[in-house]
């Protein structure tokens, strides 16, 4: 199903995040803030700004913004805009580093390290030994445990027993018995 650009743009607008007070003028010298929520979504070659009560869709060129006229342009925008859901992108950082190999020699230097210490390298520094830090381990469950009181229970008086026992023989309560 094809949509408009209308239909996109209304639905770019859910999805962009608010700012106050983004909205400036300049007036000869003097910068005025104009009082519009604006939203907007940037990515690297397309721009959505909403400042109600219009909307609209524009294409970073070399000679300025363009506005977008024709649907696939917006569906490309609307695709440029999606945010990655992982977080941090630790999962290519972490395969990036598995690919590295560590020569024998150097493996065998790093194993004659004290223990509780770690090699420290900073940009423009030599290489230099730096006592580990060491965590205590604790369990959050036994913490919460110590933190906590345990819980109070109290009894229900005797008079709260009786009252059901009433009802129990048929009598409404809080009135007396007819004669």
């Amino acid at each position: 199903m094809s949509k408009s650009v209308e239909s996109i743009t209304k639905a770019l607008k859910l999805k962009a995040d608010p700012k106050e007070n983004a909205l400036t003028f300049r007036v000869g010298v003097k910068k005025h803030t104009l009082p519009f929520e604006v939203r907007a979504l940037v990515s690297g070659e397309f721009l959505f700004v909403h400042i109600p009560p219009s909307a609209g869709i524009m294409k970073i060129t070399p000679d300025g913004l363009v506005p977008v006229s024709n649907t696939a342009d917006a569906t490309a925008a609307v695709a440029s805009f999606r945010k990655s859901r992982k977080r941090g992108g630790a999962r290519r950082a972490r395969a990036a580093s598995a690919g590295a190999e560590v020569p024998d020699a150097m493996r065998e230097l790093l194993k004659s390290l004290p223990k509780g210490y770690k090699l420290v390298h900073a940009p423009g520094e030599e290489p230099r030994l730096v006592k580990s830090r060491t965590r205590k381990t604790t369990s959050s469950a036994a913490t919460r445990a110590k933190a906590a009181p345990a819980p109070v229970v109290k009894k229900a008086p005797a008079k709260a027993a009786a009252k059901p026992a009433a009802r129990k023989a048929g009598r409404p309560m809080g009135r007396p018995k007819s004669k």
